[in-house]
């Protein structure tokens, strides 16, 4: 909130998801409509012993799970995009998303790696195609400033 008490919430506009190809060369996806990027959490490990104060469970975090999520697009048959996808299917691939401020320049760019479990193509008469791609994080993803314009 500004000083005057109004909202500084931002639209999603000119946001970036790349995925690697076959030869690991990052590509742009076309008509991304939706990104989730990576929700790490933390697992649970129960560390109660028999003096563990006030009869309490004690718990610490364990190893650290960069989740799952989804991307979605707008499916547009045998595109670059399309043939991308299906060639990543199952197999481990870098991404890298990049995220706007309000005015679509962008000023965070996160790196990982993924694998795409699944991704659905529904089709209904008279209404847009859309492709939803199932993901699954795996590895430390990395988040900073973007690189150079076109650096891929």
């Amino acid at each position: 909130m500004d000083a005057k008490g109004n909202s500084e919430a931002q639209i999603a506009w000119n946001g970036e998801f790349w995925l690697a190809d076959d030869k690991a060369k990052l590509i742009l996806l076309d008509e991304v409509t939706e990104i989730n990027p990576p929700e790490e959490a933390a697992e649970d490990v129960v560390v109660t012993h028999m003096k563990s104060p006030k009869k309490r469970i004690e718990r610490k975090p364990g190893m650290i799970d960069p989740g799952s999520s989804t991307v979605v697009l707008n499916y547009i048959p045998n595109s670059t995009t399309d043939k991308t996808v299906a060639g990543a299917m199952h197999q481990v691939r870098a991404f890298r998303q990049i995220v706007p401020d309000g005015d679509g320049k962008p000023v965070i760019q996160i790196d990982g790696f993924l694998y795409i479990k699944s991704r659905s193509r529904p089709m209904q008469v008279g209404q847009l195609m859309q492709t939803t791609l199932n993901v699954q994080f795996t590895g430390a993803p990395t988040e900073g400033a973007p690189a150079a314009a076109g650096a891929a």
